[in-house]
């Protein structure tokens, strides 16, 4: 009996001893760099079953609209041959995917900035600046990723299946560059829209009034106004994001200042919209006590 009692002070005695380690050797976190918050940000997005879905579903239903797509004006003949109707059909699918990869990453994003994680983030890296330049970064390149070696993979199917053409491979390698390029202009605006605003909800909205209520709008008041206003109307249409998107995502029918144009007012829809999900991310650091 006094054996085991001895056993058990030992025991006691032992635990002290590491706690008494522990208080000694506190927790240090090394400061992160933007290197790292990236690596950490593609790392996030490798292990997050989540991702999969959001970057595997647009690659699918381009793919099936780009199919779709030229077997429709083949058939119905809007086309004068195969080449100009696949080369069309490229631009709108990489629209497509631009578009639904960025509605995906809205609804994870905005889940993220409601749920917590991102008020942990910041615990780990207090220089709010460099962790919002790198989750953008982080998610750009794995969707800019995703996107050329999906682009890749059709130019390369279509040119294996169609009879060559003169231009055919230059447009279709214009498309290439200039749609991925695009889409990850696309894919930072939607980060940031669903990091500056409350909830996925309100995000959507404004995308909606942006891309379609505002459009039509601008397009009835044009037609009421018998196209008195269209000095006014037209210049405010062609700054929207997703006339912008279009645009640069269509290098064979537009000029090349139309394509500076448009990748620049992407630019700076960019800049203006990182401003306003800096603040966000500073507010809720500052809530949070970061």
């Amino acid at each position: 009996m006094c054996k085991r009692q001895m056993v058990r002070e030992a025991d006691m005695n032992s635990e002290g001893d590491s706690d008494e380690a522990v208080r000694v050797a506190p927790l240090t976190i090394r400061e992160q760099t933007f290197g790292m918050c990236i690596v950490a940000e593609l790392y996030r997005i490798v292990h997050d079953r989540r991702m999969y879905l959001v970057l595997l579903i647009p690659v699918a239903l381009a793919s099936a609209v780009i199919a779709g797509t030229v077997k429709f004006m083949v058939k119905e003949g809007m086309s004068p041959d195969l080449a100009t109707s696949a080369q069309y059909s490229v631009s709108v699918g990489a629209f497509l995917m631009a578009v639904t990869l960025g509605v995906g990453l809205l609804s994870t994003v905005s889940r993220e900035m409601n749920d917590g994680t991102v008020v942990t983030t910041i615990q780990f890296i207090p220089n709010r600046l460099r962790m919002l330049a790198g989750r953008c970064l982080g998610t750009v390149i794995a969707c800019s990723a995703v996107t050329l070696l999906w682009l890749l993979g059709v130019t390369l199917i279509v040119l294996g299946s169609l009879h060559p053409s003169p231009g055919l491979g230059p447009n279709l390698v214009a498309i290439l560059l200039c749609a991925t390029l695009a889409t990850a202009l696309a894919v930072l605006m939607m980060v940031l829209i669903a990091t500056a605003v409350p909830n996925g909800a309100f995000a959507l909205a404004i995308l909606f009034v942006l891309n379609l209520v505002l459009p039509l709008g601008l397009a009835a008041l044009n037609q009421v106004s018998s196209g008195s206003l269209t000095s006014v109307t037209t210049p405010i249409s062609y700054a929207l994001p997703g006339t912008l998107l279009l645009q640069a995502m269509d290098p064979p029918n537009a000029s090349v200042a139309t394509l500076v144009g448009s990748f620049a007012g992407l630019v700076m829809w960019s800049a203006l919209l990182f401003v306003l999900a800096y603040v966000r991310i500073h507010k809720v650091g500052a809530n949070a006590g970061g």
